[in-house]
C-alpha cells in the first residue's frame, strides 16, 4: 500500500512539479479503495488502512497567518543553509498524543514516509520516502528530523545515536 501512495505521489509530481490541495485531494487507490496523502487540518497523517503513517508536511501561512510551529519556518532555512537534516516537531505539547506517537512508530520501525515540504500557501513539493531520525541527544531543536532526498529518491537513513554520540552512522 504504501509502495502504491509513493508511486502516485512520484506521477504526480512528474506531471505538476509542485502540488496543491486540488493534486493531493486525489489521494490514490489501493485494491480498488481510495486512501488520501494527507489530512488537509494536520501535518501527521495516518490513514486508518495503514500501520504507520503515511506523510508529514509543513505549510507556509498565508500573509497575516499563523504560524503553529516553528519548523514551519526553520526547514527552508535548514534546506538552503545545507544542513544534513530537517527538523519536524511534535504535534502540540503532549509526546504522547496519538499523532506523535505516530512519528516514533515511523522512527522505530524505520517506514519511510512522504514529507510534503510548503513552498508557498497552498503549494507543498514531495520528498520520498524519509526516514525519521531521533536526535534529542544532539539539539534542543524538535525531536524528530529526517535528512532530505532532493530528487523524490530514497534518502539517505540516519540511526539514533546515544546521549552524547551524535557520530553518524
Amino acid at each position: 500500500m504504501r509502495l502504491a501512495a509513493f508511486k502516485r505521489v512520484e506521477m504526480l509530481s512528474k506531471m505538476h512539479g509542485h502540488l496543491t490541495h486540488r493534486e493531493l485531494s486525489t489521494g490514490f487507490t489501493f485494491q480498488g479503495e481510495r486512501i488520501p496523502l494527507v489530512n488537509p487540518q494536520r501535518g501527521i497523517f495516518k490513514p486508518r488502512q495503514m500501520r504507520y503513517l503515511l506523510s508529514i508536511k509543513t505549510v507556509i501561512p498565508k500573509p497575516g497567518g499563523r504560524v503553529w510551529y516553528d519548523d514551519q519556518s526553520e526547514a527552508h532555512d535548514q534546506i538552503y543553509d545545507g544542513d544534513d537534516g530537517i527538523d519536524y516537531a511534535f504535534m502540540g505539547s503532549d509526546p504522547n498524543a496519538a499523532d506523535n506517537q505516530w512519528l516514533r512508530a515511523a522512527y522505530e520501525n524505520q517506514v519511510g514516509v512522504i514529507y510534503f515540504l510548503g513552498i508557498a500557501p497552498g503549494r507543498h513539493q514531495a520528498i520520498w520516502p524519509e526516514m525519521l531520525h531521533d536526535e534529542r541527544c544532539c539539539r534542543t531543536l524538535p525531536p524528530w528530523s529526517f535528512v532530505p532526498s532532493a530528487t523524490g529518491g530514497c534518502a539517505s537513513c540516519l540511526s539514533m545515536t546515544t546521549p552524547g554520540s551524535c557520530e553518524r552512522k
